[in-house]
């Protein structure tokens, strides 16, 4: 699925796109993430600043580039390109 499409299945199940604000859950996700698959998370740009879909800035980790406004996780680097790119995703339940 796209990011839109990505985002708006997490919220269909009561969840979101995974949220990597903290130090902690990056390094859990990290581990559990096999290397070469790419993944959706709920970080977005505006062409300049990113923010998590919750509105929150602290991006923990490396930045790579970023050519488009939606981040996914790929090769243990936050990364993002163009939305319609079809990917996996990581939801979340917030509680």
């Amino acid at each position: 699925m796209n990011w839109t499409a990505s985002q708006d299945r997490c919220e269909s199940e009561g969840g979101r796109l995974i949220i990597l604000n903290t130090d902690e859950k990056h390094a859990y996700i990290l581990a559990q993430v096999s290397p070469g698959t790419a993944l959706y998370i709920g970080l977005k740009s505006d062409g300049g600043s990113k923010l998590w879909t919750d509105g929150s800035t602290y991006i923990p980790g490396q930045i790579g580039t970023f050519n488009g406004d939606c981040a996914y996780i790929f090769e243990f680097v936050i990364q993002g390109y163009y939305c319609y790119w079809q990917r996996q995703s990581l939801c979340e339940i917030p509680v």
